[in-house]
């Protein structure tokens, strides 16, 4: 059994009593991860953040090697040790990035190191050995056929062909520039945090790996 990098936040928790080595949410990653050996089948989450996401990482990458003044490439590679498996957007050296595309400029603004995050990248350093990563998230704009999707949706949702249609159009208006930000400078438009490789960190969850073996 090895965890993937993403679940790697998940995976770590603890269940509430002192003795609770793994919490409900441990649990449930390692149930995912034994159906999935044993029967080749693993969740698949879609939706329109995790979309824009995708669809965007190209765009991201650009964004960040003008605003970093780097030559990043994307890494396509699949790591893994007999622990943990995972494929860092990019590795550089001793560096290893992982990029998010945040939804819109709300969810930017508020982007941090979540514990998840932090643990996926140092999941990521342990496989490729680099010795520190970097959390850069950034705020491209939306693909024009999920503006007009939800401008659909808005459409509908103000009454469809009963809507007002001056307040229709005014509100597609700002959710068309709620979801376009070449207005903003790309400066702004990045930012990111950075830690360094903890090897206790990996002992530590190779333990709890072989533990999880024995549930």
């Amino acid at each position: 059994m090895k965890i993937r990098c993403s679940q790697l936040g998940a995976f770590l928790t603890r269940g509430r009593g002192k003795d609770q080595e793994f919490g409900l949410t441990a649990l449930d990653v390692i149930r995912q991860v034994k159906i999935g050996n044993k029967y080749g089948r693993w969740p698949v989450f879609a939706n329109k953040y995790v979309t824009k996401g995708n669809v965007k990482e190209e765009e991201a990458l650009h964004m960040i090697n003008r605003v970093l003044g780097t030559s990043f490439v994307r890494d396509v590679l699949n790591y893994q040790n007999d622990y943990i498996t995972g494929s860092p957007d990019v590795l550089s050296g001793d560096l290893v990035l992982d990029i998010k595309n945040s939804f819109d400029i709300w969810t930017f603004d508020k982007a941090e190191m979540t514990k998840d995050y932090e643990a996926q990248l140092r999941g990521y350093m342990w496989l490729t050995g680099a010795t520190k990563a970097k959390l850069v998230y950034c705020l491209t704009d939306a693909p024009e056929w999920m503006i007009e999707a939800e401008k659909r949706k808005l459409y509908y949702g103000m009454g469809g062909d009963n809507a007002d249609m001056a307040a229709y159009q005014k509100a597609a208006e700002q959710l068309e520039k709620n979801m376009k930000f070449g207005d903003i400078p790309e400066a702004e438009r990045v930012k990111y945090f950075d830690i360094e490789r903890d090897e206790q960190w990996e002992i530590d969850l190779a333990e709890r790996v072989i533990k999880a073996r024995e549930i």
